[in-house]
């Protein structure tokens, strides 16, 4: 079977599920490429809407917030004729020629811009191909009604409501989960995790993540923690590709032993293992793999948009706890990181949720769908 995976570079999230998608279709043995969408606008477009995204998201997040708000309230922004939506569908026909010459049988999409210009293509296209959806937020976002798929794949049953609301047949709904990469479905026990990550291993552990780009106070929060930690408490920060942040945090708490201040990380589920809670920015994919590993939250409402959205799923489902207050949540995170009984409470609550190895469940019903339906 050969899979197109259209991805977008507006955060590492949406990339992050398409790569974990093509982990499992190459580990099968079908042909399964990714592609950013907005290079079949222009890779100047690419450049341009993924950096202003990533400008915005880290130092303007109010805007983001904002801008949102807007696209929520107001659809036909990126409706049929509206200039957005001209815009996105200026790549159709570079997309449209890309799929014919490669002769796909399926086109994943894991962003809504990403199936806007699929939508324009695939009426175009002289190949027959199955189209999917994958949504990467506890959320319907909008514009996802724009796009004409074939299937929907969502993160929790829970959300089908929202889907229909937006005029998403039912029918049409598969609640899959969000596809993660497979190593975090392997633990390691937490005692080794914690020495593979230079904690002590009989030491409370911090793990504290502002996404692939860093956001957020980090440096007000670890203001108020540092001061406070007791000598068996551990705080690592992964600080993404914000390197400002990283350089600001790394000179200042460098005489700090139990504070940790590192970069770009590869080895998040170690991490995971390692930590006792979790403080975070609710991107999707990061909410999902900490889903995975049952570990306790402290969602850092940073952005805002769908990611408010993802906080108050966990939130409501009792996995995590939240505030915008920095003095409330410093007080938050040190109140759970000595209290077991209440961080027992929160994992134990990740029981009552959806588990599934969505990449799996994708893979499963796609190559179903495509394989069997060409056989009969």
């Amino acid at each position: 079977m050969r899979v197109l995976i259209l991805s977008c570079n507006t955060g590492e999230g949406h990339n992050s599920c398409a790569k974990a998608l093509k982990e499992l279709f190459d580990g099968k043995g079908h042909y399964c490429v990714i592609e950013d969408a907005l290079t079949f606008i222009s890779p100047f477009a690419s450049r341009v809407i993924s950096r202003g995204h990533t400008l915005i998201y880290r130092y303007f997040p109010g805007l983001f917030r904002r801008g949102y708000a807007f696209a929520e309230k107001h659809p036909a922004t990126y409706g049929g004729g509206s200039f957005l939506n001209r815009f996105f569908c200026s790549g159709r026909q570079r997309l449209t020629e890309y799929i014919d010459s490669e002769d796909f049988d399926v086109v994943i999409c894991t962003h809504t811009f990403a199936g806007i210009i699929l939508t324009g293509a695939k009426k175009a296209c002289k190949t027959d191909f199955y189209t999917a959806f994958v949504g990467t937020d506890y959320t319907c976002s909008p514009t996802t009604e724009i796009c004409d798929m074939d299937v929907y794949f969502i993160p929790d049953g829970a959300l089908k409501k929202e889907y229909t609301d937006y005029g998403i047949p039912e029918s049409k709904l598969i609640p899959s989960g969000i596809p993660i990469r497979q190593m975090f479905y392997e633990d390691m026990e937490k005692a080794a995790a914690k020495t593979a990550e230079g904690v002590g291993r009989t030491h409370k552990h911090l793990l504290v993540m502002g996404g692939s780009m860093g956001c957020g106070r980090l440096d007000r929060l670890l203001d108020r923690l540092s001061d406070a930690l007791w000598e068996d408490e551990e705080i690592t920060v992964i600080c993404g590709t914000n390197r400002h942040m990283r350089k600001k945090l790394s000179r200042r708490y460098r005489k700090t032993p139990n504070i940790h201040i590192r970069g770009y990380a590869a080895d998040v589920p170690c991490l995971m293992d390692s930590a006792d809670l979790y403080l975070t920015k609710p991107g999707g994919i990061s909410v999902t793999e900490a889903k995975q590993k049952h570990l306790p939250m402290i969602c850092l409402n940073a952005v805002a948009g769908c990611e408010e959205y993802n906080c108050r799923f966990f939130v409501n489902k009792g996995c995590a706890v939240s505030d915008n207050n920095i003095a409330a949540l410093s007080e938050q995170c040190l109140a759970l990181l000595r209290g077991e009984e209440e961080r027992m409470k929160l994992e134990q609550n990740y029981d009552a949720l959806e588990n599934k190895n969505s990449a799996q469940v994708i893979y499963d019903y796609l190559t179903g769908r495509v394989l069997l339906g060409a056989a009969v």
